[in-house]
């Protein structure tokens, strides 16, 4: 069998399925520990407190917008390993 990867935008549609074979599909996603989860999509209390405590922010979203901005101006170079 094949496997193929897309972007979650892509799931609203497929291909035709040109075969009588089962087509299946995994849907997963990734959403950053500052932003919650839907009204209605939130994972349960119960879920949450199984989850290992450095998972936690992933799933709950616990972070919020918490985290400080870092900004620089345009045309300050930034530091690599080469300079």
């Amino acid at each position: 069998g094949s496997t193929l990867l897309f972007g979650e935008a892509l799931i609203h549609a497929t291909g035709l399925i040109r075969s009588d074979r089962e087509r299946v599909i995994l849907i997963g996603g990734y959403t950053p520990t500052m932003f919650q989860a839907w009204n209605g999509q939130e994972p349960s209390p119960a879920f949450i407190e199984r989850i290992p405590e450095h998972l936690k922010p992933l799933i709950s979203g616990s972070d919020r917008w918490q985290w400080q901005r870092r900004s620089r101006p345009l045309d300050m170079q930034v530091e690599t390993e080469e300079n």
